[in-house]
């Protein structure tokens, strides 16, 4: 568990940066520590960008996956994830005109075979993995969702939170190359912190 050979260092460092101050088992009845683990593979920094509204976000997707796709990456190997189902469509319609798009459905297993750039929701993602990954919309209000903040029990909250962070760990490490993040109007509270 200590050896990742999925994503880069790169990106292993900058997803693990973001659960600083969370502990976990090892699975040997230790805590695990923010450094424990390690990449064996190197690439490029993760991307990561905020932009004033969603159009220049969308203006950006639409750049970079075509500059991708002429560089020779099959649209399979793209992913675009995005917190929720209704943020996910709006993405989904703002590119379906310039990409086939293939939406990733929660009980339905990926197929291969199909084309498409890859749409999915940060909780589909879990046990997936993709060249690129863009992680859209990472907004304030958006991850964490609005009601977690409001949240009578401190205690409930910060469990709530907690998985949020732990959402956008899982997320970003879909990336087998590399990884951008982004968001329009306001960053998330989560990333906030670790801002490059």
């Amino acid at each position: 568990l200590r050896l990742n050979y999925r994503t880069t260092e790169e990106t292993r460092a900058y997803a693990m940066a973001l659960l600083r101050g969370l502990s976990f088992d090892d699975l040997d009845g230790a805590a695990l520590a923010d450094d424990a683990s390690a990449s064996l593979l190197h690439g490029a920094r993760p991307h990561v960008q905020l932009f004033r509204a969603a159009q220049e976000e969308i203006a950006f997707l639409k750049t970079e996956i075509a500059t991708l796709v002429q560089n020779g990456v099959a649209l399979p190997d793209i992913c675009l994830i995005a917190r929720s189902h209704v943020l996910l469509a709006s993405y989904l319609q703002a590119l379906r005109g310039t990409f086939p798009c293939y939406e990733l459905q929660r009980d339905t297993p990926e197929d291969r075979r199909q084309g498409g750039l890859r749409l999915a929701t940060m909780h589909r993602v879990k046990g997936l993995e993709f060249q690129y990954v863009f992680l859209c919309g990472v907004n304030d209000g958006i991850l964490p969702p609005h009601g977690i903040a409001s949240m009578a029990d401190p205690v409930v909250r910060d469990e709530a939170l907690m998985s949020e962070r732990c959402l956008l760990y899982v997320a970003l490490t879909r990336a087998q190359r590399k990884a951008y993040l982004s968001a329009f109007g306001a960053w998330s509270s989560l990333v906030k912190p670790f801002l490059p």
